[in-house]
């Protein structure tokens, strides 16, 4: 059974991880500094394009630039392989806590809980440091669980030596989030426990130390080039919190709570009533940890006016514990010959099956008519895999079932996966005519990016690469290298065609049928200064030069 576990493991994280579909927005964040890190060799001062890129701190960098030196190419594949490694230890760890707790069975049940819920196969495949942080916040948390009041000096210094080595990674991934996600349960339990001497150790001379190192050296280092850098942070933290960013309703992690923990999330309720009662009736430690976590999470990211649904991922490998407690019981059941489902229970969830196939048959088939043949293929897996797998059940045919269930989602994820996804990639026509923009340009040729923001587009058409976000910056260097190439949307061509000389090289052709655009048009333009159309027009008029000047305009695009 680990081996299949491991296999699962491997082919949810690791399966078509580069070529499921073209990078995202937030995914260029971290690759284009890391390119650009490697290029440049400055560690320090991350950039997109030549700016910097001051909002975030630098470890998914420095974690997606090492990978990607490991595999000696930037890529999809390298930059995502990191956050899928993460997952992959982070569902390791979950099998130890929850065997540790509850038995083989349960650490079995946690670990499968861990690598096939919802929010782990959306963020485990995506270059983003969401699932790096949830390793490093979960682990702290780990290591604080397992403190007990009675442990030795020694070995409670080097727990919490490790504990802010966790800490400062994960300020380094993203200032005082990783904080806030690990000593507010650790606060609020001890003081519940009524453990006031553990608190002491928050105090440890050492942890504090390496902390302090990771909070400031590296602000200091980056201030030192970018003295603006403050403002930004403050935006960042500050600003976020009291909602400069945007507001949220205080209820908006609860759905997102429910359908992250999908498909686990009927066996994690199932468990709370007993949880619950273990933790506050029969005062049961562990369990009464749990409940803390989960709850001082949610209450400080509630409290907080910006939200999104990645700020719970700190909180939800609670729900795989939870989960690790039922999969113990079910094992327990099968051992005593006990049934896991009746007749009535096999045909309500086969009617829930075969409704989730049909509505992939009706609303799916029709949002995306391209797409019918996978989505009717993934529909009758589930329909035919899922009612298999209830009535061997019922049956009592408990390894039947489980290895009909194994493949069943290994089915229809693959079809998602190697299928769907790369089907519906909207961003895939950008980053194809960047890539084309690039192999008919010459490698040495530097292209620019206008008001476009941090956008994919520059990740697409690979170094050398510029940004410019105002039209000063424009002025500047159309004064300084006379003709530039730039790549922005088709309605700044206006604003740009008072610089000089504007001419459309190329523009992307969309298909609104199949991938409708979810921006203006992209175009390609040459822009030529007015003192160099003034200079070509006087030396036109000298016979010997015009054949020399019409010669190299018409290889401008292969200098």
């Amino acid at each position: 059974m680990i081996a299949m576990l491991m296999l699962m493991a491997a082919v949810i994280l690791f399966y078509n991880l580069g070529d499921c579909r073209t990078l995202g927005s937030h995914e260029v964040y971290a690759a284009v500094p890391a390119r650009e890190m490697l290029a440049s060799g400055n560690w320090i001062v991350p950039r997109f394009g030549g700016l910097p890129r001051l909002e975030k701190p630098p470890l998914s960098y420095w974690v997606v630039a090492a990978s990607s030196r490991l595999f000696g190419r930037v890529d999809e594949w390298s930059v995502r392989f990191p956050a899928a490694v993460s997952a992959l230890m982070l569902s390791a760890l979950m099998g130890v806590w929850a065997g540790r707790w509850y038995g083989r069975a349960a650490g079995m049940g946690a670990a499968l809980v861990q690598f096939t819920s919802v929010y782990v196969m959306i963020f485990a495949r995506k270059a983003e440091v969401d699932m790096l942080l949830c390793l490093l916040t979960t682990s702290a948390l780990f290591l604080i669980a397992g403190h007990q009041s009675d442990e030795s000096p020694r070995r409670a210094r080097l727990r919490w030596i490790g504990i802010y080595c966790l800490l400062s990674l994960a300020w380094l991934a993203k200032f005082h989030y990783g904080l806030a996600m690990v000593l507010g349960p650790c606060v609020v339990y001890f003081l519940i426990q009524r453990r006031y001497r553990s608190l002491g150790h928050l105090a440890n001379p050492v942890g504090l130390a390496i902390f302090m190192a990771s909070v400031l050296i590296w602000p200091y280092l980056l201030l030192q080039q970018v003295p603006e850098a403050w403002q930004v942070w403050r935006w960042e933290t500050v600003g976020r919190a009291v909602g400069e960013l945007g507001q949220q309703p205080f209820w908006f992690y609860i759905p997102h709570l429910l359908w992250l923990s999908l498909p686990w999330t009927p066996l994690a309720i199932a468990a709370i009533p007993a949880s619950w009662r273990q933790a506050w009736r029969a005062a049961d430690a562990r369990e009464r940890f749990l409940w803390v976590w989960l709850l001082t999470v949610l209450a400080i990211v509630t409290i907080s006016a910006d939200k999104h649904k990645h700020y719970l991922i700190a909180a939800l490998p609670v729900f795989s514990l939870l989960a690790g407690q039922r999969f113990a019981l079910l094992a327990r059941r099968v051992r005593e010959g006990q049934p896991l489902l009746n007749v009535r229970g096999a045909v309500i969830l086969s009617v829930v099956c075969w409704a989730m196939a049909a509505f992939i048959f009706s609303n799916m088939t029709q949002k995306w008519p391209h797409l019918s043949t996978p989505l009717v293929t993934v529909g009758l897996i589930l329909g035919l895999g899922g009612s298999a797998f209830i009535w061997l059940l019922t049956a009592r045919k408990v390894t039947a079932a489980q290895y009909v269930a194994i493949f069943a989602f290994l089915g229809c994820y693959l079809g998602v996966t190697g299928w769907i996804l790369p089907g519906r990639d909207h961003r895939l026509p950008a980053a194809q005519f960047a890539r084309k923009i690039r192999h008919d340009v010459s490698s040495q040729r530097e292209v620019g990016v206008y008001r476009m923001g941090m956008t994919a587009v520059v990740y697409y058409l690979g170094d050398p690469v510029y940004r410019l976000e105002s039209a000063q910056a424009v002025n500047e260097q159309v004064t300084r290298r006379q003709q530039l190439l730039l790549v922005t949307y088709e309605p700044m061509t206006d604003e740009l065609s008072q610089f000089g000389r504007l001419r459309i090289v190329r523009q992307l052709d969309t298909h609104p049928s199949t991938q409708p655009p979810k921006h203006p048009p992209l175009v390609l333009v040459e822009l030529t200064s007015p003192s160099m159309i003034a200079d070509s027009s006087e030396q036109s008029q000298h016979p010997s030069n015009r054949s020399s000047i019409d010669s190299q305009r018409t290889t401008l695009l292969a200098q």
